[in-house]
């Protein structure tokens, strides 16, 4: 018989398994690891996310992590967007969505000029420019292309496209910025690498990984995080099954890892976090309505991809916020969808300090409304 979980209790379970609520991680590296990547296109919003899973840890914490200890490596994977992902995961990772991602990016490197067998020769001409030159900046990797005889608008999108596609086959990464510019090495320069299980394995462990991290949740909701092909995603799900449980939350059934029973439900104290844009409690399901009522949708989702930083209060989605660095003093603009209660306006402002303290900056606050 499957057992019932009540909404508010599958919310506490999901931000546990996010590290959003108590017991919070002291290391960056633990914390990227535990939800299985953050996601990076915006490298601000995923410091921001590592922010919100841990104590004590800093903006400078996160550099170091990335560029000097490398235990943080920014590539491209779930659902083929870039991700902070832990150096010890990036193997495994790049063997699932590699493949899946370079195949999908083919007739967009066509339309910019680059039939298949000419993005591998360039693949192969970014190689060597690396082995001879070391890390190299985008601008400097658009030149050696051009010198190899490949021919594209020097400011329009090959060059970024050919990079993905380098990035995605296992050959680079990106490094740490040469003289305030993006840069680029040899992944196996760059970090030491192990090579992964085989490809059965690894979708199997992405499975288990992600359902650690987003339980409870749905063969629906691993697919839209994934952005994998449906046979894989079913693959490393049957894979698991036998080391999940079946519970009902509104009607729906959802998976856990183990059961019930030994699955300890977190105490019902009061938790409030900033969650920067893209974060992965909103990209991590299908269905989004635990977190965000279908009315407050737009103030987060407002088109174009986006999605804004968000307030959650209990995992529910109270308001948006952005950081305003335009002004004399920094500012925290929060915009409330509804007044705000005594408790979350504490809970808000002791946010609100933990974000100094990350940033080690003093910030302005204003609340609208």
């Amino acid at each position: 018989m499957t057992a019932t979980l009540a909404t508010t209790d599958c919310r506490r379970l999901r931000l546990r398994a996010q590290r959003l609520s108590a017991p919070v991680l002291t290391d960056a590296t633990d914390a990227v690891a535990t939800v299985c990547g953050l996601q990076a296109q915006d490298a601000a919003a995923a410091a921001l996310g590592v922010r919100v899973r841990t104590q004590d840890v800093t903006a400078v914490d996160i550099q170091h992590a990335l560029f000097d200890d490398r235990t943080l490596v920014r590539t491209w994977c779930m659902r083929g967007t870039l991700h902070l992902v832990a150096t010890e995961d990036v193997p495994w990772l790049l063997a699932v969505f590699g493949p899946v991602f370079v195949a999908r990016g083919r007739t967009r490197l066509a339309d910019l000029g680059f039939v298949d067998a000419d993005a591998e020769s360039a693949t192969g001409v970014l190689r060597d420019a690396l082995v001879a030159r070391g890390p190299l900046t985008r601008l400097e990797l658009t030149e050696t292309l051009q010198r190899a005889g490949f021919e594209f608008d020097p400011k329009g999108q090959a060059t970024f496209h050919l990079l993905r596609r380098a990035v995605l086959s296992g050959v680079l990464c990106k490094v740490a910025p040469e003289a305030g510019q993006e840069a680029y090495h040899l992944l196996n320069e760059w970090v030491p690498l192990e090579s992964p299980p085989d490809r059965t394995t690894c979708l199997a462990m992405l499975a288990q990984r992600y359902l650690a991290a987003y339980q409870p949740a749905t063969l629906a909701d691993f697919a839209a995080w994934s952005g994998l092909p449906m046979a894989d995603v079913r693959q490393g799900w049957e894979a698991i099954e036998t080391e999940t449980t079946a519970v009902d939350v509104d009607g729906r059934e959802l998976s856990i890892l183990g059961d019930v029973a030994s699955e300890s439900l977190p105490e019902a104290e009061p938790t409030l976090r900033l969650l920067p844009a893209y974060d992965t409690y909103l990209l991590g399901y299908e269905n989004r309505a635990h977190a965000v009522s279908a009315e407050d949708e737009h103030y987060i989702w407002p088109g174009g991809g986006l999605i804004r930083p968000t307030v959650i209060s209990d995992g529910r989605a109270i308001a948006t916020w952005k950081l305003d660095r335009s002004r004399v003093q920094p500012t925290v603009e929060v915009s409330p969808f509804s007044a705000l209660s005594t408790p979350e306006e504490r809970l808000l402002r002791a946010e609100l300090t933990d974000l100094e303290r990350f940033l080690d900056t003093s910030l302005a606050y204003q609340i609208d409304g």
